[in-house]
């Protein structure tokens, strides 16, 4: 068995409570194998759909993103860990900016990644508008996923929305 393959086997087994992301299939453990090994973490973003990432991407990308500071943005810390309404606000902040240099596009993207995957709207929402307008984005694949994890999410709102109605 090849090492991408024990790879696979080993991302087959994950669970992200509330995320939906333990449904994990066979197939798409080997393509984020595959894929991710080659794509450096901070880029992941732009480069695996959104039903690749599992616990392991995210530890790695937490580790990725420990060691970094923004100056001048106090929820910078916050963002990094996760907490939706600070990554959506750092993003919406510095996408704000004109002639942004990719490092610093690529490191807001990967703070929205944690929450997008946990189904924050407003993060999925961003990400879909990130990766559709990135020039290095070139499987159409990576955006549909984002979108139809966003329109899920909406779905799966309305439907929360009806049962409260009742």
């Amino acid at each position: 068995m090849s090492s991408e393959a024990r790879e696979a086997d080993r991302l087959i087994a994950f669970d992200l409570p509330g995320t939906g992301l333990g449904q994990a299939k066979r197939g798409s453990a080997r393509r984020v194998a595959s894929t991710g090994s080659g794509v450096p973490t901070l880029h992941w973003w732009r480069h695996l759909p959104a039903d690749a990432f599992t616990a392991g991407h995210l530890q790695r990308l937490r580790r990725a993103l420990a060691g970094i500071g923004m100056i001048g943005e106090p929820r910078w810390p916050d963002a990094v860990r996760g907490y939706a309404p600070a990554a959506v606000a750092v993003a919406l902040k510095t996408l704000a900016q004109p002639d942004l240099p990719d490092p610093i596009v690529d490191l807001t993207a990967s703070t929205l990644l944690t929450p997008a995957i946990a189904g924050d709207a407003a993060a999925i929402t961003l990400l879909v508008e990130m990766v559709g307008r990135h020039q290095d984005v070139t499987d159409a694949s990576v955006e549909n996923s984002w979108s139809s994890r966003l329109e899920h999410r909406r779905i799966e709102q309305l439907a929360l929305r009806k049962i409260d109605a009742r």
